[in-house]
């Protein structure tokens, strides 16, 4: 049982809260980064008294300090060792380090922060790995054990969540972690057993400026309306660059935001503007119904995670023209396929989708992550922002002129990716030979 279902059952069967209270709570516990007691956000949220929030406090943390107490004594009983002297001879041939007690997970999620990774790989009975600028690194000799690895994800994940991971074979989720990180999750099986690989989540927004994407990115964030798609490759940074663009909109603009997350990653507190995050699975059904439900909430920004249907691009459309700025993500790898690919979303119908998408379009960010100078990785970027000859060229399709039409919109912040390596290269973010092999690699950088 993981502490939350603990807390949601101790709270209810004490009569301190009914089960929709209950399940509110953790809902607030969950958004706000699980930094404090689930039964102080209840006080909060004024359904528990203080003396209440203390009892339940006290109830909650001993019930969960018996449950690990009688977990710890199962695992310590030695279990009959496997037939054969193989294994025996395996076991001999552990280095030293891996030999003893398996290290908890929350250890190696801060060892993996204190080591900068963005990324953390944890397998069954073999050593874990971080992922740092450029690879793949082992963080410890030691292997983990299957047992107590079983145990802190059932800490981590609900009765449903673990259902679901029994029934399908994997989930996804994101969790609170200590000083504010959170932690994106994809727990499966696999061969050697339960395995999971964690997206390391910092609590902070990183503004653009600390991203290193260029001056014109926030031009973004000032459109009243319109379409705004940001695309790239898996672990190009996407999220991470929306969030910012919500975050510099937060700070500047008393708007309403929806963000729609699969699932939500970085938490956003109010500023100017007042912020809804729903999260698809367990706030809303599906990035589309979310959408359409956005058109009655009053929104004048709608996030959307990933455009990732035909229905959920439709939607996203329709609300960029009826008065919204919509933000989106697409995997694509350069400008013209991630504007080819909204249109091919609608296959036959597509004639009639080019002047909407024409008129509805004010940019499209395009970055991929690169390995820097200064031991991170930084963005190469194209950028592309409205103007009647880049409208033109989507209604006729011929979107093989959109690259010479960003050369000639540079002084409309617009980006082409050679631009981009060269102005990197410059400013001494990547050295000279990385900036050739970027422009080799790219068959357009001649143009």
């Amino acid at each position: 049982m993981s502490s939350n279902d603990l807390f949601s059952q101790i709270a209810i069967q004490k009569g301190f809260l009914d089960q929709d209270q209950a399940a509110l709570v953790v809902e607030f516990y969950n958004i706000e980064g699980r930094r404090r007691h689930p039964a102080d956000v209840g006080l909060d949220l004024g359904l528990l008294t203080a003396k209440q929030a203390e009892d339940l406090k006290g109830f909650h943390n001993q019930s969960r300090s018996e449950i690990k107490a009688q977990i710890k004594a199962e695992i310590r009983t030695p279990a009959l060792p496997p037939p054969g002297p193989t294994a025996a001879a395996r076991a001999d041939r552990r280095p030293p380090e891996s030999r003893g007690q398996a290290v908890a997970l929350a250890h190696l999620v801060t060892k993996a922060i204190e080591a900068g990774a963005s990324d953390l790989h944890v397998h069954a009975r073999t050593p874990p790995f971080i992922r740092l600028p450029g690879d793949l690194r082992e963080l410890t000799a030691r292997p983990v054990e299957q047992a107590l690895f079983m145990d802190d994800l059932k800490e981590m994940l609900s009765d449903r969540q673990w259902s679901a991971l029994e029934r399908r074979g994997e989930v996804d989720l994101c969790s609170g972690f200590t000083q504010g990180y959170r932690l994106r999750m994809n727990v499966f099986r696999e061969k050697q057993g339960i395995s999971a690989a964690f997206r390391i989540i910092p609590p902070d927004i990183p503004s653009l400026i600390d991203l290193n994407l260029p001056k014109g990115v926030s031009q973004i964030t000032d459109y009243p309306q319109g379409l705004v798609l940001v695309a790239g490759p898996a672990r190009c940074g996407k999220t991470t660059t929306l969030a910012a663009l919500v975050d510099r909109i937060n700070a500047e603009r008393r708007v309403h935001v929806v963000t729609i997350e699969d699932p939500i990653e970085f938490i956003h507190t109010p500023n100017q503007a007042t912020i809804s995050q729903r999260s698809v699975g367990l706030h809303t059904k599906s990035y589309a119904s979310a959408l359409r439900a956005a058109l009655r909430e009053d929104p004048d920004v709608i996030v959307i995670g990933e455009l990732r249907d035909k229905e959920t691009v439709q939607v996203a459309m329709t609300a960029a023209e009826t008065g919204h700025l919509v933000l989106g993500t697409l995997h694509t790898r350069d400008v013209p396929s991630t504007v080819a690919r909204v249109l091919d979303a609608f296959g036959d119908h597509e004639a009639e989708v080019r002047s909407m998408l024409a008129d509805s379009l004010r940019g499209v960010l395009v970055q991929n992550l690169v390995e820097g100078t200064r031991g991170r990785l930084v963005p190469v970027v194209e950028m592309l922002f409205h103007n009647s000859a880049i409208a033109n060229c989507i209604r006729k399709r011929k979107l093989h002129q959109i690259e010479s039409l960003m050369q000639s919109g540079r002084s409309q912040n617009m980006i082409t990716w050679a631009d981009s390596v060269r102005e990197l290269s410059n400013r001494g973010l990547i050295n000279p030979r990385t900036a050739e092999r970027l422009l080799a690699e790219d068959g357009r950088s001649a143009l």
